[in-house]
């Protein structure tokens, strides 16, 4: 009989591992020593701590029973991949003669080969192998020939697996016997494998792992905070284990994720997943250390960052839909088409990406966009074609959102880092949308980005310098912080002289916004002063919104000075004008109001309601908890106090207030005029009575 080294000889139940055959016809062990049914350290599961996985579990070893024996389980990572397979192990490990666990930190040959307890435990020796190129594949497949050997039903799991077990060649190796088991964990989808797609905890799963962990109190900001984290598995448990540490009650937890994300401490000191054998401090770095992003190539980096950028929403690729990502990222011709499809195809496989099939859409996960933000900094040169593209969309479309615009420039004005004019002007955009809708402290946010954006890019007497000013002093008048207004205002204007060679539409409007502020003042002689220059530079220019200009300002100007009749005239035509011209409805709501406080100063009540009420009905649909609505209410107010009906009028006084308390200070100057009002109104009523 010719001479076996290193053989494995079946003995019962158990496996030994000989030595030598040296005689014809008899087996001599000189060493006889068993294998060990733990061929590998193996990781502990609590199943007490592992909250909506049963199913999962139950399926996954289904799978495993079955003729194919090789499953792969699928997911973004930090969802329970890992805690999925110890659990299995766990519940499953007396099933099972032997069993090996594998961390694939590189790759999987390197991960089989460097494990020297499996090493030992198979009694192999390395030593006589060359130390040459070859050395790991010789080893690699050695280590399989041996666990090939093994008899009895075994368990294999291959954890964070990498891309380089879907190479054929290592498939067909890893395949082993009948009598094999193999598990495999990846976020990356692997071919050749049975797949299960292991998805994120349902809502209700995601309380109880909050719980689990945080004990101090309980209420409906729970669900605020799965949902900043996305129901992401480990985000939930490190947020709830930290906040528990550091004794924050639920509206803290909220509101330090809103301003820092997953960064919220750096001495957050808990025991957690991977590394519970010693304390986290930085949570975030944990997080940042377990996603390793090194083997992106260019290409991916790059597609990698738009989507760290945009909301954490179902994109289309290409459908008819104005939030494709082809559109997104003005991708038009075939070749930056084809380039595209094959970066983002390699980035779902890496697992950073998920594809909706069905529907042809992919989505970023929140937690990874935070990491790839991280990791990546997505900056203005990097997102040059996605800025173009949102403010190409912005600057026409006003408050007359298509699709998801809103959303898309909110995450982008959050979170492109660096400086440019194209930028500068997306944030402008943006402000004179949020402003439109009464948002005038996120306005006075974004200006004030874009103005210091500005003042390092452009020249101290841009024009685009002065917008931001003109701006900011129509959010700071909106907010009844009038200095601020009128300081504002009158730098736009020392900036617009300088440029102007002649009397231009900026001009006017400068001059017709100087003149609103001084109404507010209660500066009536330099409200006229300033309403008379813009209406005269508004007759002479040669603009596409002139007519629209000229009437609403000339229509303001003989409103100031009591010319009800004259100004009734010059507010129609402007109404006109801007339904004609396409305006959006907030500049159409405006328009009737304005009508409307015209007709009620000459006592056409029915005319006033009229459009006050069609007022009502764009704004009630738009903005109705915004400060543009509580003048719609105030109006109506007015209406009933002239026609002598003081319970409706303190009614609709009395929501104007409501709603403006939601939007202002109780300083504020018109929300100073709502309470004399409701005093006023009360009085009457009062006096009334007796």
């Amino acid at each position: 009989m010719k001479q076996v080294e290193n053989s494995i000889v079946r003995k019962g139940p158990s496996n030994y591992y000989i030595e030598s055959i040296k005689e014809k016809g008899q087996v001599n062990i000189i060493t006889e020593q068993k294998i060990p049914k733990r061929l590998t350290y193996s990781p502990n599961a609590d199943l007490t701590k592992i909250i909506g996985r049963s199913k999962d579990i139950k399926s996954v070893i289904c799978m495993l029973d079955e003729s194919t024996k090789v499953v792969l389980v699928n997911g973004i990572g930090g969802i329970g991949k890992t805690t999925l397979a110890k659990a299995i192990l766990d519940l499953q490990k007396d099933r099972y003669q032997h069993t090996a666990w594998i961390d694939i930190a590189t790759n999987v040959q390197e991960a089989f080969v460097s494990n020297t307890q499996l090493a030992d435990n198979l009694h192999l020796d390395f030593a006589d192998l060359p130390k040459n190129e070859s050395f790991i594949d010789l080893a690699f497949e050695l280590v399989i020939n041996r666990l090939r050997q093994l008899g009895g039903n075994n368990l294999l799991i291959l954890d964070n697996a990498q891309n380089d077990i879907g190479q054929e060649k290592i498939i067909n190796l890893i395949r082993l016997e009948e009598n094999w088991n193999i598990l495999v964990t990846s976020r990356q989808n692997l071919e050749g494998f049975q797949v299960y797609p292991l998805g994120l905890l349902s809502k209700q799963d995601a309380v109880r792992l909050f719980y689990l962990h945080y004990k101090l109190e309980k209420s409906d900001a729970t669900l605020t905070i799965l949902e900043a984290v996305g129901l992401h598995t480990l985000a939930i448990g490190l947020i709830a284990k930290t906040a528990q540490s550091k004794k924050w009650p639920l509206h803290e937890i909220v509101l330090l994720l809103q301003d820092k994300g997953l960064d919220v401490s750096k001495d957050a000191n808990i025991k957690f997943g991977h590394s519970s054998r010693k304390k986290t401090k930085d949570i975030f770095q944990y997080v940042l250390a377990i996603f390793e992003m090194a083997g992106l190539s260019e290409r991916e980096r790059w597609i990698m960052k738009q989507f760290a950028v945009l909301p954490s929403i179902q994109i289309a690729y290409e459908k008819n839909s104005s939030d494709s990502i082809l559109k997104l990222l003005q991708i038009q011709n075939e070749k930056d088409k084809d380039k595209l499809t094959i970066g983002i195809n390699k980035v779902v496989e890496k697992g950073w990406l998920q594809w909706d099939e069905a529907n042809d859409t992919f989505n970023m996960h929140n937690v990874i966009q935070e990491i790839a933000r991280s990791k990546l900094a997505p900056n203005v040169n990097d997102c040059r074609d996605l800025i173009q593209e949102m403010f190409s969309r912005m600057s026409y479309q006003h408050v007359d959102f298509v699709s998801n615009n809103n959303l898309i420039v909110q995450y982008l004005t959050k979170y492109i880092a660096g400086d440019s004019a194209d930028f500068a002007e997306l944030l402008d955009e943006f402000a004179s949308v949020t402003q439109r809708f009464s948002d005038f402290a996120e306005s006075i946010s974004l200006q004030g980005r874009a103005l210091e954006m500005k003042k390092k890019v452009l020249p101290a007497n841009d024009p685009k310098i002065s917008d931001s000013y003109n701006s900011l002093a129509l959010a700071h008048l909106n907010l009844g912080e009038l200095e601020k207004a009128l300081a504002f205002q009158l730098k736009d204007l020392e900036i617009t002289l300088v440029n102007s060679k002649e009397e231009n539409y900026e001009l006017a409007i400068t001059y017709n916004n100087l003149s609103l502020i001084y109404r507010k003042f209660m500066d009536f002689e330099k409200a006229i002063f300033y309403q008379t220059k813009a209406n005269k530079i508004a007759e002479k220019i040669n603009d596409a919104d002139r007519d629209n200009l000229v009437f609403n300002n000339a229509g303001n100007l003989d409103y100031i000075q009591k010319n009800f009749k004259a100004a009734l005239v010059l507010f129609k035509k402007s109404l006109e004008i801007r339904i004609k011209n396409g305006a959006d409805a907030l500049w159409v709501s405006e328009a009737h109001r304005n009508l409307s406080m015209a007709y009620i100063e000459v006592s056409d009540f029915e005319k006033a309601k009229t459009h006050l009420d069609e007022a009502f009905q764009i704004e009630k649909e738009l903005v109705p908890e915004k400060a543009s609505f509580a003048y719609i209410y105030l109006s109506y107010g007015l209406l009933y106090y002239e026609q002598r009906d003081l319970d409706k009028a303190l009614l609709n006084y009395q929501k104007s207030r409501e709603i403006f308390q939601l939007n202002f200070s109780s300083e504020h100057p018109d929300v100073v005029e709502v309470e004399n009002w409701i005093n006023k109104i009360m009085t009457e009523l009062q006096d009334e009575k007796i």
